[in-house]
C-alpha cells in the first residue's frame, strides 16, 4: 500500500490535539506543509484536519513532492481506492470525496482547492514557512546521510511556536535537533 487516508489514526488524534489550542488562539489564515506528499492521502488528510478544527478560516496545505507523476496524480485528487479512504468517517467520505465506482473514489474540489501542489525536493532550499502543521511522513530514508540534519533543522525553523511536526515510522528525529519541540507522541512534536 501506498498511503491512505489518517494512516496512523491514533497519531492524528495526537496531532488534532496538539493543534486545537494554537489554531483557536490564531486567527489568520493557517498554513501547512507535507513534504514528500506522494499520491496526496496524507496532504489531504491534513486539508480535512484542519478544516475540521477552524471552519471557514482561510488555509493553504503546500503538498511537495519530487516526483512529477505522483505528483500530478495527487493534484488530480485520485482515483483512491477504498482501502485508501477506509479511515475516514461516512460524513468525510460524503464531504470531501465523489464516488467513481463502488470502490473508487476521487476527491471533492472543495477539498483540492485548498492544496497547492509543488515540485520540490526538501534538500534544495528553505520551505516557504511559517507553518501551522509540517507532516514529514516516510521521506527520511530516501535522503542522502548528509541531509538529514540540515532538512529537519529547516522544517523546526519553518514552525511557528505551538506549531505541529508529524514525522512517520521511518523517520529518526536528531536528539540535538529537538531542542525546542516537545514530543507529544512517537511521531509529534510541537514548537515551543
Amino acid at each position: 500500500m501506498d498511503g491512505a487516508f489518517f494512516l496512523d489514526p491514533q497519531e492524528w488524534t495526537v496531532l488534532r490535539q496538539a493543534l486545537a489550542g494554537p489554531l483557536a488562539l490564531d486567527r489568520g489564515p493557517m498554513r501547512a506543509l507535507c513534504v514528500g506528499c506522494g499520491l496526496g492521502q496524507e496532504a489531504y488528510s491534513l486539508a480535512i484536519l484542519l478544516g475540521e478544527l477552524a471552519p471557514g478560516r482561510p488555509m493553504t496545505v503546500v503538498a511537495t513532492d519530487k516526483d512529477p507523476r505522483r505528483l500530478a496524480r495527487a493534484a488530480a485528487g485520485g482515483p483512491y481506492t477504498a482501502s485508501d479512504v477506509r479511515a475516514l468517517t461516512p460524513e468525510q467520505r460524503r464531504r470531501y470525496l465523489r464516488h467513481l465506482t463502488p470502490q473508487r473514489y476521487s476527491v471533492a474540489p472543495g477539498l483540492s482547492d485548498r492544496i497547492v501542489f509543488e515540485p520540490s525536493d526538501i534538500t534544495n532550499g528553505p520551505p516557504p514557512g511559517p507553518f501551522h502543521a509540517v507532516l514529514f511522513r516516510n521521506v527520511q530514508p530516501h535522503l542522502q546521510e548528509g541531509a538529514v540534519a540540515p532538512v529537519f533543522a529547516k522544517l523546526r525553523r519553518s514552525l511557528i511556536r505551538g506549531g505541529a511536526l508529524f514525522l512517520g515510522a521511518r523517520e529518526r528525529m536528531p536528539p540535538d535537533l529537538a531542542v525546542g519541540l516537545e514530543q507529544r507522541s512517537r511521531y509529534v512534536y510541537v514548537s515551543r
